[in-house]
């Protein structure tokens, strides 16, 4: 199995940083709300026409909603777009919690929210954590998936080519991802803060005060903190524990799936990525050049473009 390559339909404009708007701004005409499934509350903003297909946006971790405030208006054109704050962060429902099954418990908290809004399936795409959960919604539920795209993010998997696993431990052995989270959920301060948000960007003047002050706000929420703290183990000591897949379980994966990773991406490399796309049966791999860890923010025109090629495909295009 070989994964193939996403090419544009057009090459979009990119604004410049000094030009974009504030982020409430960039929300202008989505609706901030609270639905509720069978199971969970959810906080989402929202965009698009009922009519149009459904789209479910997550996060990564420690995150919420508005990672994806360049990006809700312009897909809302395409699609009936939600962005949600995934269960035990942000404003959504913190409760049941099961450490050994937080991911699996997330996923399910997606196919909750589609029924919260009336939907028997939705294209589904998954920044960084978010991305584990997306895998795992798919391997589960690909019944209730239409396209998912995996953002930065993929399943923790067993690889079996050696020198490509040591070269990938090392890399994620070097990340300080989690000494900044640590940091900042203890701490919560703009300074903090701020180093946490610029991990996730190329250009470190790409993380606007704004975004961080949003996120410190969230952090510094006495609903919220308690929360963070259980996510990144802070009292446990111990690390994030997702879910360890096989090659195997990659070449039974179901659903139609594009890998949207990023040159700079801190986390697995270009190469870690595509070797997991690459053993995907319905798979489709991009690469965003100059980004980071936050291609939707760091680029929104052109990761916008991407999803509205990538889900609006014909199908057969494969």
């Amino acid at each position: 199995m070989t994964a193939r390559d996403l090419t544009l339909s057009a090459k979009p404009h990119i604004t410049p940083l000094h030009e974009r708007p504030e982020v409430a701004v960039e929300l202008l005409g989505t609706w901030n709300r609270i639905v509720h499934g069978p199971r969970f509350g959810h906080r989402i903003l929202e965009a698009g026409d009922p009519g149009k297909p459904p789209l479910i946006l997550l996060h990564g971790v420690g995150g919420h909603a508005e990672c994806w405030a360049r990006n809700l208006a312009a897909l809302g054109r395409h699609f009936h777009v939600v962005a949600a704050d995934m269960l035990f962060h942000g404003y959504s429902d913190t409760e049941p919690w099961d450490d050994a099954n937080w991911v699996t418990l997330m996923a399910e908290g997606v196919v909750d929210l589609m029924d919260a809004m009336g939907w028997d399936t939705a294209h589904v795409q998954g920044e960084s954590l978010g991305g584990h959960v997306t895998f795992e919604l798919g391997r589960r539920f690909p019944e209730r998936c239409r396209r998912l795209v995996l953002n930065t993010g993929l399943p923790r998997v067993e690889v079996l080519d050696q020198d490509l696993a040591a070269r990938s431990a090392a890399r994620k052995a070097r990340s300080r991802l989690g000494g900044l989270s640590h940091d900042v959920v203890r701490n919560p301060t703009f300074e903090t803060m701020r180093e946490r948000m610029r991990w996730l960007v190329h250009e470190a003047d790409s993380m606007t005060d704004e975004m961080v002050r949003i996120r410190l706000g969230l952090y510094q929420d006495p609903r919220i903190n308690p929360a963070m703290r259980r996510v990144y183990r802070i009292d446990s000591g111990g690390k994030l524990p997702l879910p360890v897949r096989t090659e195997e379980e990659l070449s039974r994966f179901e659903p139609e799936v594009l890998v949207f990773w990023s040159e700079h991406n801190p986390d697995w490399s270009v190469e870690h990525a595509r070797y997991v796309a690459d053993r995907m049966p319905r798979s489709w791999f991009y690469v965003m050049a100059d980004a980071g860890h936050w291609p939707q923010w760091e680029k929104p025109e052109e990761h916008d473009q991407v999803l509205v090629d990538f889900l609006l495909m014909e199908e057969g295009s494969r």
